[in-house]
């Protein structure tokens, strides 16, 4: 099952593609942990964003398997909390990560930045050239609760249409 990555964001790189750095959740796609991650914010945490990074992020450094129902690697797993670190998004696509929950201020308001991985491929092998993340959808914190399906589905074809376009290149 492919992972995701909580966390915060850092901005971008040189070529602007979206830094960040946080913990592992096994499994997660968006109308499953991206609405987990909202009603979290809008209900456990009432509107603190840093409390929840805190509690999410900070003090489960070794992630989650899964986060609704409070089943964490460094604690209720055993694994121990030390030896571990918050992980940055190449360690996360190296790790099989699909999809990224990074959180930020934008104009003081709350924002949860919705990214899937991307990837260039080779069109001599099934594999990537190049891997980055890409925003699919991002959701203001305070707003309306967002259609989850159209967010995952938006990643889904962004990504299947980067590999169809190497690898089923119309006949001439």
């Amino acid at each position: 099952m492919a992972g995701s990555l909580i966390g915060r964001l850092l901005g971008c790189d040189d070529k602007g593609r979206l830094m960040g750095r946080g913990v592992y959740h096994r499994g997660g796609p968006p109308r499953k942990l991206g609405a987990c991650l909202f009603r979290l914010f809008r209900e456990t945490y009432k509107g603190d964003l840093e409390s929840m990074l805190q509690a999410v992020v900070d003090a489960h450094p070794a992630g989650w398997n899964d986060l609704e129902k409070q089943d964490c690697y460094c604690h209720t797993r055993g694994a121990g909390v030390k030896g571990y670190e918050l992980r940055d998004l190449e360690w996360a696509a190296q790790m099989d990560c699909h999809w990224a929950y990074l959180f930020a201020f934008e104009n003081g308001e709350p924002i949860m930045v919705v990214a899937h991985r991307m990837a260039r491929w080779s069109s001599a092998f099934l594999e990537p050239l190049e891997e980055w993340w890409a925003a699919v959808g991002i959701v203001p914190l305070n707003g309306d609760e967002p259609d989850w399906k159209s967010i995952e589905l938006a990643g889904y074809k962004r990504y299947a249409d980067a590999y169809y376009a190497v690898h089923h290149k119309p006949s001439s």
